[in-house]
C-alpha cells in the first residue's frame, strides 16, 4: 500500500518537473525572441509583412516614396534610393547627405538587387507591379521584407505616408503634414464653393511626355485639378500617360493649359509643330503655365498640398488675392523639411508660360 503511494507521488513530481521545463524552454526559446524584435503591418497591397519593431534602414525604389518618406520625416533612415532621387534640388537641399545614399535603379529601368541587399536594409518600399517583376520574391528570398506602397488617389497617398510613418517611428510628423494637407483642401473648398460648375476652369495637364499626353482619372493628377477647383478635360483617358492628337486637344479647347514638371516640351516648340494650336483658349489667353519643378508638387505626396494650393490660385486669382503664397510656401517648408522654399532654390512661383523642364 505504501508503495503504490509512493510511485503516485514520484509520477507527480516528475509531472511538475516536466512542466516546469516545457514552460522555461518555452519562455526562452527562439520564437518568443523574434516575436520582441518583430512587428506586423500590412502594406497597400494588402499583404502581412513582418518588419523589425525597429526600423533603421529603409530602401525606396521609386521616386513618389522617397518624397514621401522626406514628408514623414525619415530621410535619415534612407539606405537606398531610386537613382533619381539623389540629386533633386529637394532631396539634396534637404538632406545633402542624401547624394553618399546607394542608387538602387528604378522601377523604370529595373532594380539592382545586388545593391539592395548590401545596404542592408530592414525594409524596402516598391511599387504596385513589383509583384509581377520577380522584385518582391527576390528580395524576400534574401530575408529582406518588402511593402508594397501604392498612392495613386488621395487617400491611398495618406494611407501610405500613414504607414510609413508607422515603419519609420514618425508617426507625429506624418500625422501633421497630412493634417496640413487635408487643412489646405478645406480651405480651397471653402474659398470656391461659390463657383458654378458651368465656370469652373476646363484644365489641360500637358504630361512627362510632352505637350501632347496627358493623364485621365485614374491618376493622382486628375484628382489635383479637380481639388484646385478646376475640370480636367482629359478625364476620360486611362491608363496613366497617355497621347493625345492635336484634334482631340481643339476639340477639348481648354480655358488653361499646365504642364507637368517633367513635359519634355515647351509651348513654342508645339506650335511650331502644328500651329493648328494657336486656335486654342488657353493658347489666345495666353493661359499657359508650368508647374513649379522643385519638391514635386503633382506627385501622390503630402507636398502635393503646395501644388494644390497654387493652381487653385493660378486659375482663380481673385479668390485667392489676399494669400501671399510665396511666403505661405517657405512657411511650409521651413516647418516641414526645417529649410524655405527659396533656400531650396525655388523661384519660379508665378509658373507663367510653359517651357521645356530639365529632368532632375
Amino acid at each position: 500500500m505504501h508503495k503504490i503511494k509512493s510511485n503516485k507521488w514520484l509520477l507527480l513530481m516528475l509531472c511538475i518537473i516536466c512542466s516546469c521545463c516545457l514552460l522555461i524552454g518555452c519562455a526562452d526559446g527562439p520564437e518568443e525572441d523574434v516575436s520582441a524584435d518583430t512587428r506586423t503591418v500590412t502594406d497597400q497591397a494588402g499583404r502581412d509583412v513582418v518588419i523589425p519593431a525597429e526600423v533603421n534602414r529603409i530602401v525606396t525604389t521609386w521616386r513618389p516614396c522617397t518624397f514621401m518618406v522626406f514628408a514623414v520625416g525619415g530621410q535619415e533612415k534612407l539606405v537606398g534610393v531610386d537613382n533619381g532621387s539623389v540629386s533633386t534640388p529637394f532631396t539634396s537641399g534637404v538632406y545633402p547627405e542624401i547624394e553618399n545614399v546607394s542608387k538602387v535603379g528604378d522601377k523604370k529601368s529595373g532594380i539592382n538587387i545586388e545593391e539592395v541587399v548590401a545596404a542592408e536594409p530592414d525594409v524596402v518600399c516598391v511599387w504596385a507591379e513589383a509583384a509581377n517583376d520577380g522584385v518582391i520574391e527576390q528580395l524576400e528570398t534574401q530575408g529582406i521584407p518588402c511593402l508594397v506602397i501604392v498612392p495613386e488617389s488621395a487617400e491611398d497617398m495618406k494611407v501610405g505616408a500613414a504607414l510609413l510613418g508607422e515603419v519609420l517611428g514618425t508617426t507625429e510628423q506624418a500625422e501633421k503634414i497630412l493634417d496640413y494637407y487635408d487643412d489646405t483642401i478645406a480651405m480651397i473648398q471653402e474659398r470656391l464653393k461659390d463657383v458654378p460648375e458651368e465656370e469652373k476652369a476646363r484644365v489641360y495637364l500637358a504630361g512627362a511626355h510632352g505637350i501632347l499626353s496627358s493623364c485621365g482619372s485614374d491618376f493622382y493628377q486628375h484628382f489635383l485639378i479637380e481639388q484646385a477647383g478646376g475640370v480636367n478635360v482629359a478625364a476620360e483617358l486611362q491608363g496613366g500617360w497617355q497621347n493625345v492628337s492635336p484634334e482631340q486637344l481643339v476639340t477639348w479647347d481648354p480655358d488653361v493649359i499646365i504642364a507637368d514638371p517633367y513635359c519634355k516640351e515647351s509651348m513654342e516648340d508645339i506650335l511650331k509643330m502644328d500651329p493648328g494650336l494657336k486656335v486654342l483658349q488657353a493658347v489666345k489667353n495666353d493661359e499657359l503655365y508650368s508647374f513649379p519643378k522643385i519638391g514635386q508638387w503633382s506627385f501622390p505626396i503630402p507636398q502635393s498640398a503646395m501644388g494644390i494650393l497654387w493652381l487653385s490660385k493660378t486659375i482663380y486669382p481673385e479668390q485667392f488675392e489676399d494669400v501671399d503664397f510665396e511666403e505661405e510656401v517657405n512657411s511650409y517648408y521651413e516647418e516641414f523639411f526645417g529649410v524655405t522654399y527659396a533656400e531650396l532654390g525655388g523661384t519660379d512661383l508665378d509658373g507663367k508660360g510653359i517651357s521645356a523642364q530639365k529632368q532632375e
